[in-house]
């Protein structure tokens, strides 16, 4: 008995090859939309994460700015102790007196006796003008060595009186924030801020001073440590240039202000600064991101 077998005609074979290409044409633009999709995404993710860590980055060093390891010292100090100057200008002798029995008192003891030197005295008379002065050393445990500032430096001499009162003087946080602002002087793109990093109380600018600006030639943000000028020293880019472009307004720091307050008035203040970041990829100027914060400083320095 003779079996009869055929194959696929040429038509068969033909249409079978080409369903065949369809079929590998629909699954090869498939793999590379896939593929472009998942290289899009990569790079999203890549800039949100460069721009997120300048972010964080920032509102973690200004939320410490003004951190002081003696600030908690210098306030129960200004509220017990009267300080008795020998002089009213000049480089003078203010000793430190206890505001209930007006004896003498070891105030300026421990940390206190280094911490203070170079550091600003503030003081308010009963006659209600600000004068500071520059404490120069701390001879002993009850005395300071202080130049009372002459014109036209701030808020100069001579004291209207020899003897401050508790609570009518503090010295001032060396630490806090550097803000130069633009032409409006609470918008800006540098922000420079400092902290007491290791708590000893002493202000430290090489390694207890960060800042953050924007560079319009790489179109990138730079970083600073212990530099307090916003147009020199060194600075090195933190956002890579090569791959995300912060654009020309791309970088800005807002100041909001507390309530103004006089002066020569003994007050802290807590400001806010809104953080705004806004990039884009080099290599795919449609992949932008822009992400922006706000953060408080709660460690300003009197004023």
């Amino acid at each position: 008995m003779h079996i009869h077998q055929r194959g696929l005609s040429l038509v068969e074979l033909m249409v079978a090859l080409v369903a065949g290409l369809l079929l590998a044409g629909v699954g090869t633009s498939l793999l590379v939309n896939s593929l472009s999709a998942d290289t899009t995404n990569m790079r999203y993710t890549r800039l949100n994460q460069d721009l997120r860590s300048v972010l964080n980055s920032m509102t973690h060093d200004i939320a410490r700015a003004g951190q002081w390891g003696l600030a908690d010292q210098v306030v129960h100090l200004s509220k017990t102790t009267e300080l008795s100057f020998s002089g009213d200008s000049g480089t003078v002798t203010a000793t430190g007196l206890d505001s209930e029995t007006s004896s003498t008192k070891n105030a300026f003891a421990g940390a206190l006796a280094n911490g203070l030197v170079d550091l600003t005295l503030f003081m308010l008379p009963s006659t209600g003008t600000r004068i500071d002065g520059t404490i120069e050393s701390v001879p002993d445990a009850d005395t300071l060595s202080v130049t009372i500032n002459a014109s036209p430096a701030a808020n100069p001499g001579p004291l209207p009186e020899t003897r401050i009162y508790a609570q009518s003087w503090t010295v001032l946080n060396p630490f806090g924030v550097i803000f130069p602002g633009s032409a409006d002087p609470d918008v800006g793109s540098c922000i420079i801020v400092s902290y007491d990093l290791n708590g000893d109380g002493l202000y430290d600018d090489d390694h207890e001073t960060f800042g953050y600006r924007y560079d319009a030639t790489d179109k990138a943000i730079r970083i600073s440590t212990g530099e307090t000028s916003c147009t020199s020293g060194d600075w090195y880019n933190l956002t890579d240039p090569d791959f995300v472009e912060i654009p020309a307004g791309g970088f800005q720091v807002t100041r909001i202000r507390t309530a103004a307050t006089a002066s020569n008035q003994l007050v802290g203040s807590v400001d806010e600064y809104l953080i705004s970041i806004s990039g884009t990829l080099k290599s795919d100027t449609a992949v932008t991101r822009s992400l922006s914060a706000a953060v408080k400083v709660r460690n300003n320095a009197f004023h």
